[in-house]
């Protein structure tokens, strides 16, 4: 699933109560994804107003409102103030509903109206008065301790999370988790999903895999989707719970029923390799397709190998497959980069165009991709797409192969044997091809073969050699095999 960092993903998703960060280091990928929309919590020690309202708010004809935020959408018409509190909340942050800040203002103006001091401190939060100064977000934290202090559970995250981003008060983690717990503490199953968010974390608190697990049970036994979905992953991962891949996956089913696309992503990553339930890779590409179009990088770019292929039922399409890396790799997916920098490569699926692959590759590369560093490398090298530069080309296959990557280990011994922009060296060209070799690089064990044939800086092993050819052959190196042909003869010659 990616590169938001921490602590803006974090800052993001705590003012709506809930962190997923399982998004971005899932067990299946790298990687990130969306926060959920978790709820606001249940109604508590609700007042009515003297009167209901009189009239409809802004959105006369709401649409796409989830059953909690229908539930408050009538309450809240019918003059119940926590609920229009609530929902000025969900309307802030787009929780369950379409962000709308004029529909959160109205709300939270008619909850502050009835004396809600939660409310009131939501509009100089938001900003909704035009106030932007900073003593305007000092009123703002000072109006939800005094509700938070008097119990209410919404303040009490919203303290939290002025505490998280230093919104009106100095910077406090461990502040900041004091107050989601207290929300917590009442039920509210946003913020205990954020509490197993903290503790896997261990941010505020000591890291706890166990207290995680258990926290996100609570919130997900109410239903909270990202808890659900986090829940699954411990139980896949076996973090603060017995491995169970069965209990993973429905977990992440009752999540990927909610639409969230994390899990949804998940469920096909199940059904493709048989993970708690039976290989299915129709239903993989169906859940795909569920999390593609909600957005989700990591199901994007399967999507994009199941066109590429014609797997799960779907008829082969370059054109749909560079698509859907297009959305993942726009989401800055490396490995979706890689893919539409080798489709502009090889002109698959869209026109071919050797600067557009280096653009791509090097986005990759400069994520950390093993892949894309071993691009970007031999395109310097060779003057593909980009300048030739020697330097630049022999660093970044350095970088690759540094990081294990076979085909990386391979071509830096082939520049070492021939030379390229370094001084030749055969030692250490054998030194490159023994770790590709090992890693099971049929050209390196090609190139290892031909290095005891011929005695390259090692004494002549033709048994050696013969050995790294057949694993070469048997992978299909045309090269190794023509070898194998003539190695009879090398060794007769030797025999004399």
């Amino acid at each position: 699933m990616k590169n938001i960092t921490l602590t803006i993903l974090l800052t993001a998703a705590l003012i709506s109560g809930s962190i997923s960060l399982f998004n971005i280091y899932g067990p299946h990928s790298s990687p990130a994804n969306e926060p959920s929309v978790p709820s606001a919590g249940s109604p508590q020690g609700q007042t009515n107003g003297s009167s209901a309202i009189s009239q409809l708010s802004p959105d006369t004809n709401p649409i796409a409102d989830s059953p909690e935020a229908a539930d408050f959408r009538v309450k809240a018409q019918s003059g119940d103030i926590d609920a229009a509190k609530r929902l000025g909340f969900l309307y802030a942050n787009g929780e369950k509903v379409p962000k709308s800040l004029p529909e959160a203002d109205y709300w939270l103006q008619f909850a502050a109206a009835h004396g809600d001091l939660c409310a009131e401190g939501g509009i100089k939060f938001y900003e909704l008065n035009g106030d932007k100064s900073p003593a305007s977000a000092i009123s703002a934290f000072q109006l939800f301790l005094r509700a938070a202090n008097q119990g209410d559970a919404v303040a009490q995250r919203m303290v939290g999370v002025c505490f998280w981003n230093g919104t009106g008060v100095r910077k406090d983690v461990t502040q900041s988790v004091f107050w989601y717990q207290k929300a917590a503490d009442q039920g509210s199953a946003g913020d205990q999903c954020s509490m197993g968010h903290f503790y896997q974390y261990g941010l505020g608190v000591v890291k706890d895999d166990v207290q995680a697990a258990s926290w996100f049970k609570k919130a997900a036994l109410q239903g909270d989707a990202d808890a659900q979905n986090a829940l699954g992953d411990a139980y896949y991962a076996g973090e603060g719970v017995t491995k169970d891949d069965v209990e993973a996956v429905n977990w992440w089913q009752k999540a990927a029923n909610q639409g969230y696309a994390r899990a949804q992503f998940s469920l096909g990553e199940a059904y493709e390799n048989g993970i708690g339930l039976p290989k299915d890779d129709v239903e993989a590409v169906t859940w795909w397709e569920k999390a593609a179009n909600l957005g989700n990088a990591d199901a994007q770019y399967d999507l994009g190998v199941a066109y590429a292929n014609g797997n799960g039922g779907l008829a082969k399409d370059d054109a749909q497959a560079f698509g859907w890396f297009q959305k993942a790799a726009d989401q800055g997916n490396p490995e979706a980069e890689c893919q539409v920098g080798a489709s502009y490569e090889s002109g698959v699926g869209v026109i071919k165009d050797d600067s557009q692959s280096f653009g791509w590759f090097k986005k990759a590369a400069d994520q950390g991709s093993t892949t894309g560093e071993w691009f970007v490398g031999n395109m310097y090298m060779s003057g593909v797409g980009v300048p030739k530069d020697y330097n630049q080309g022999f660093n970044w296959l350095q970088k690759s192969a540094d990081q294990g990557n076979a085909a990386a280990e391979t071509r830096l011994g082939i520049i070492y044997l021939q030379g390229e922009g370094v001084t030749k060296d055969d030692g250490q060209a054998i030194g490159w091809f023994q770790k590709g070799a090992d890693q099971g690089d049929a050209d390196a064990q090609d190139e290892l073969g031909w290095m005891y044939e011929n005695g390259k800086s090692i004494p002549v092993d033709l048994k050696q050699a013969k050995g790294w050819y057949q694993k070469a052959a048997a992978q299909g190196n045309t090269d190794a095999q023509a070898a194998l042909n003539r190695l009879p003869a090398t060794i007769s010659a030797h025999a004399q």
